[in-house]
């Protein structure tokens, strides 16, 4: 018998983990994060964070709600972080250090690893406005498309 556990009942089980300088390892849940990270696919590990995140740096964090959430560092303000799923385009302004409960280390994906400090990781990041501009050009023409379609 399988049981799912959702993630938010694994909250203390995942900070008393980290407390003690080890790393946690999840499977990805959602499509936030595609195409870097693949929803039941990819394996992120976690740690904790040893200096302060920053801009392209993916964070495990706790929303306001309860919510637990992967996303990109895009940004910082006078109110907190400035945070964006890579498949998203809304961004969420004012997350708090004290809502971070880890940041990511490194991603299993199809039985490689991509270290977040590797050369994979920094290209990504130097390349992702650029995938999130195609894509949404693409979604756009698609959205469109399928309106001239229902005419």
């Amino acid at each position: 018998m399988n049981k799912e556990i959702n993630l938010s009942q694994l909250e203390d089980v995942i900070v008393e983990v980290l407390e003690h300088d080890s790393q946690v390892t999840l499977t990805a849940s959602g499509n936030s994060m595609e195409p870097f990270i693949s929803d039941g696919k990819d394996s992120v590990v976690l740690k904790r964070p040893d200096k302060e995140p920053k801009k392209g740096d993916i964070i495990f964090y706790k929303r306001s709600n309860g919510k637990l959430v992967l996303h990109r560092v895009v940004g910082e303000d006078e109110n907190g972080y400035i945070l964006c799923g890579d498949n998203q385009w809304i961004k969420e302004h004012g997350i708090k250090k004290s809502q971070i409960i880890a940041v990511l280390d490194s991603i299993e994906k199809n039985g490689r690893v991509i270290k977040s400090d590797g050369l994979y990781f920094k290209l990504f990041k130097v390349f992702l406005p650029l995938i999130k501009w195609v894509r949404r050009i693409k979604n756009s023409i698609s959205i469109r498309l399928k309106g001239e379609h229902k005419k």
